[in-house]
């Protein structure tokens, strides 16, 4: 089921009170070259409090010592709307690539990121991790260690679990590996298996996983490029159940012949979706599969452009706050940037929207062939949801440095619609709420009424109606101080369901603390 939260206020800021998105801007000035850029993630499409409350941090690597890179940090001030400094955080004798992070808080360390990087110190390949606080990295360690090289290290998306601390998939002698951990949990599993196969090799591995409650199991998804030895590529993908130990056989994300490059699954509402490039007659062209069941059926496929171009290189991020006017728009709604092939030359086109400025069909060209690109939510600004992009590029000194381009997503209100059942759930007000919002619904007719209240892992957390009402309108005022068996919510998307009779409506709301 697809639900798309709205968000309403009272009030309404008028936006030329704030920064008005760039459509491009340089961002790190450094004097040597800078590469691969990645955003720490947040997880909850960016809503966590974190967000809120520090700058937002960019990771890359920086080649002062051409021979050596390091890794550095460069934080984005929503309020001030402007980059700082890059601060170096790793100091190996060895290089240190193919940065990524999360947030992770660790006991009553309230701000803290998780790093991970790939390095050759110890003389070989290895995953390594530590804690970053306050621009220092702390309690160093390998996830990885031995002496067959382990390679690309990719964030897992974290799906509708506020458990899950994070994990990564990496690749190994040809094989993808998953890594993860949850509380005291530390689990390495081997999901896609090339050992002793010649013929071909797993590669660019991007997966998703849930954590239950108690931690007892999980569900997950991973996909993969499949590169054989004469240079075709296919993508495969495997799920797990909750109620399964195993991971699912190997199966064809779009068919077993057709070459499919740069798989990824992406969080989504409610689920996770898959985007991909396939090649034919040489170009390449952008699409996705909306479900997680569509997977394997080639006719279920979307093209992300329209256009007649080669589509490639693709980077989002879903917000899950939209107003009616952008529901017609891309499925996951939110910030994404692909590239495209124009009469020989390479361009980014931003396919977001922002209401007052909207460059949706602009094209910004490049002169790297296909730079790195990343893409995150940074926060509320007024009655704004803000994005950012950023990409490496080759400046006007000739040094490869980094870029940016930012999007604003009205947080607007929507009408009131009349509903075939018989009865209507309005969005609730405040929303973000903290410390509490009124839920609102409409009956026609009298009736047996249920209105619950969800978490994002399906768990009751309150039932604030449970009987018969008479016509009429009703406001019903929510507490998260005051759910079921005193259960305690963190900051995040909650769920509110109106039953009437064997009729259902369901609607989000987002708690801020």
């Amino acid at each position: 089921m697809k639900i798309v939260i709205v968000f309403f206020f009272a009030f309404v800021f008028s936006f030329s009170l704030f920064a008005q998105p760039v459509f491009k801007k340089q961002i790190s000035f450094l004097d040597f070259d800078v590469r691969n850029p990645s955003f720490i993630e947040a997880g909850d499409f960016g809503y966590n409090s974190y967000w809120f409350n520090s700058p937002n941090a960019l990771l890359f690597e920086g080649y002062k010592d051409s021979s050596n890179p390091q890794i550095f940090t460069l934080k984005y001030d929503l309020e001030k709307d402007s980059f700082s400094t890059p601060t170096q955080i790793t100091f190996s004798k060895g290089s240190c690539i193919n940065p990524c992070g999360v947030f992770a808080p660790i006991g009553n360390i309230a701000e803290m990121d998780r790093i991970i990087w790939q390095t050759n110190e110890n003389g070989n390949w290895d995953i390594a991790y530590g804690e970053l606080l306050n621009d220092t990295l702390r309690n160093v360690r390998y996830i990885a260690n031995n002496l067959i090289n382990e390679i690309n290290p990719r964030l897992v998306v974290p799906y509708n679990s506020y458990e899950f601390v994070f994990g990564i998939t990496y690749e190994k002698d040809g094989s993808v590996y998953l890594y993860f951990e949850v509380d005291t949990l530390r689990v390495t599993e081997k999901i896609f298996d090339a050992d002793g196969v010649d013929s071909y090799e797993y590669q660019k591995a991007s997966g998703t996983l849930s954590m239950e409650y108690q931690n007892a199991n999980y569900y997950g998804a991973m996909v993969a490029e499949k590169k054989f030895q004469n240079g075709e590529t296919i993508a495969v993908y495997k799920t797990k159940d909750y109620n399964s130990s195993n991971w699912s056989e190997e199966k064809y994300l779009y068919d077993s012949s057709s070459v499919i490059l740069n798989p990824k699954l992406r969080e989504g509402w409610n689920d996770y979706f898959a985007t991909f490039e396939t090649l034919q007659n040489g170009k390449r062209k952008l699409k996705y599969f909306r479900f997680p069941s569509d997977l394997g059926n080639p006719a279920l496929a979307n093209d992300i452009s329209d256009l007649i171009y080669e589509t490639f290189n693709f980077s989002m991020k879903p917000i899950l706050i939209v107003t009616k006017s952008l529901a017609k728009s891309f499925y996951g709604f939110g910030q994404n940037i692909y590239q495209i092939k124009k009469e020989g030359k390479n361009y980014l086109r931003p396919s977001f929207y922002s209401d007052d400025y909207p460059y949706k069909d602009s094209l910004i060209e490049l002169k790297l062939s296909e730079p790195k690109i990343t893409t995150s939510n940074v926060g509320f600004k007024g009655s704004y949801m803000w994005a950012y992009s950023v990409w490496e590029d080759s400046s006007s000194d000739s040094t490869i440095q980094l870029f940016g381009s930012s999007g604003a997503y009205l947080i607007g209100g929507i009408e009131d619609e009349t509903s075939p059942q018989g009865f209507s759930l309005y969005q609730n007000y405040p929303n973000p709420f903290n410390p509490s919002t009124v839920i609102s619904f409409q009956l026609s007719v009298n009736s047996n009424v249920s209105l619950k209240v969800f978490d994002v892992l399906g768990r009751e957390v309150a039932t604030l109606v449970n009987e018969e009402k008479p016509a009429g309108k009703y406001q019903i005022l929510f507490n998260p101080q005051l759910t079921t068996n005193n259960h305690q919510l963190s900051s995040g998307v909650l769920f509110y369901q109106l039953e009437v009779g064997n009729r259902l409506q369901t609607r989000s709301m987002l708690l801020l603390k």
